[in-house]
């Protein structure tokens, strides 16, 4: 309970002078009235006051050392959780005997963290000599990243892929139509959201289209894409991942 303004304090009446033998009768009645009848109250006030007053900063002492130690604990939690998530990747690398790539070369199969974004990826061929990080070498390595997520066939061209508005989320999107496809990209992706395009029908007139119903543009290196991106016949999948800061399909 938050405590009001301290109580006020009258002054005291004239003290009575014994040398005034006529006002010293009238000031001693005035006096001890006063203090009979207001000083009384209001010390017993201004202490409750301050009674009060004290409680409320011990109290706020006794909170904010709480504070202070739920706030050790959540940063311990943090720490720890982001300990284990180490912990986490470095027992998968390990699993995998991945290790972190450096320029050289790799046996078909192997596999290596990237230095940039700390992903692990698998070699695809033999390389005799590797010299470029994989997360920008796609064509000999194949990341690992993309094993989980779910694989459907386009067997049609235009519109949503599968005919839903946020169709090819966060899904491997394999071309398989025999002629030249175009498929809008997911209408409604949230920051980290994927779109994985595999080209699988041999052809280099497929088209990603920016999503008439909420365009998205595509960023592709330093170049932005506001209407449709033509495919070529990549050599793997292709990539690209929602930046809700930047509003941006972003080929990775």
């Amino acid at each position: 309970m938050p405590l009001v303004n301290p109580p006020t304090l009258d002054d005291l009446p004239a003290t009575p002078d014994r040398a005034d033998r006529t006002s010293f009768a009238v000031r001693c009645t005035a006096l001890f009235d006063h203090l009979k009848n207001t000083s009384v109250a209001q010390w017993r006030a201004a202490l409750s006051w301050m009674n009060a007053a004290a409680s409320a900063a011990a109290q706020s002492v006794q909170d904010a050392a709480g504070q202070a130690s739920l706030s050790g604990q959540r940063a311990d939690a943090a720490a720890a959780s982001a300990s284990a998530a180490a912990n986490t990747l470095a027992a998968a690398q390990a699993a995998l005997g991945a290790v972190k790539w450096v320029p050289g070369a790799y046996a078909s199969g192997a596999c290596a963290w990237s230095p940039i974004n700390g992903q692990l990826y698998r070699a695809r061929v033999a390389i005799a000599a590797s010299v470029l990080d994989p997360i920008n070498d796609p064509s000999n390595w194949f990341s690992l990243g993309l094993m989980s997520l779910p694989i459907q066939q386009v067997t049609n061209t235009g519109g949503s892929f599968y005919g839903a508005a946020n169709g090819g989320l966060n899904t491997i999107n394999e071309i398989t139509f025999a002629g030249a496809c175009a498929k809008y990209l997911p209408q409604n992706p949230a920051n980290g959201d994927v779109c994985v395009v595999v080209v699988a029908n041999g052809r280099a007139d497929n088209s990603l289209v920016v999503n008439p119903n909420n365009p998205i543009p595509l960023q592709v290196g330093a170049n932005t894409v506001t209407d449709s991106l033509v495919l070529g016949i990549p050599p793997g999948a292709i990539t690209f991942k929602f930046f809700s800061s930047s509003n941006v399909w972003r080929y990775m």
